[in-house]
């Protein structure tokens, strides 16, 4: 169940249509996170985070969390000494979004079956791609604690992607300061462009703030 709070940062993200570079900039410009671009543009998304992950080389973990995840949130997974390996191809995405029917998938690192991937018109953003996956094997975990650090920043969280990446609004940053942020920035935002339409520069705009 989502608290208030988030269901209503997440509302107001999607009826306003703030884009991650205003989502960024209510965090102080933070948020980013960097190499993660979309397989297929023209998607924009916003939902809760469920953390993901592959280990060592396998990804078991990833197909065990998958069978257990909730339907309309957004998938982060995770490449943990991954290397050059693929996390996830079209056989886990099409399961995640057909059957699961998650919202999005992040991988923080790489995927495969691109072919598919984009044929299907997924919202997918990854790192890059190779043909090479990540076994199917209990890879023994010698760091969990690292693991569960990891999961602690991420999941709970809030994610915005967009043709200019994804950025992250992690639990500890959902409150209501952050909302206000959130709501001023999209009213800023429309102000601009309304000055823009009436003459004023972008330098007048954004720099001198004389409008």
């Amino acid at each position: 169940m989502l608290s208030d709070i988030k269901q209503e940062i997440i509302r107001v993200i999607k009826a306003d249509k703030i884009n991650t570079s205003s989502v960024a900039d209510s965090l102080g410009r933070t948020g980013h996170l960097p190499g993660l671009n979309a397989v297929n543009r023209r998607h924009s998304i916003v939902g809760e985070v469920e953390y993901l992950y592959a280990y060592n080389g396998s990804n078991w973990p990833t197909h065990e969390d998958l069978a257990k995840v909730t339907a309309g949130n957004i998938l982060y997974i995770d490449g943990i000494n991954c290397k050059s390996l693929a996390l996830i191809g079209s056989l886990m995405s099409r399961y995640a979004f057909q059957y699961k029917k998650v919202l999005g998938i992040v991988v923080n690192g790489l995927v495969r079956d691109a072919d598919e991937l984009i044929e299907n018109n997924w919202p997918v953003w990854a790192s890059g791609f190779t043909p090479l996956v990540c076994v199917k094997v209990d890879a023994v975990e010698t760091d969990k604690a690292k693991i569960n650090a990891l999961k602690e920043k991420i999941h709970g969280g809030i994610l915005v992607c967009d043709d200019c990446g994804c950025v992250l609004i992690s639990p500890q940053q959902i409150d209501q300061q952050l909302l206000e942020k959130l709501k001023k920035a999209s009213k800023q935002e429309a102000h601009w462009q309304a000055a823009m339409d009436q003459g004023y520069t972008t330098f007048e705009i954004t720099c001198a703030r004389i409008v």
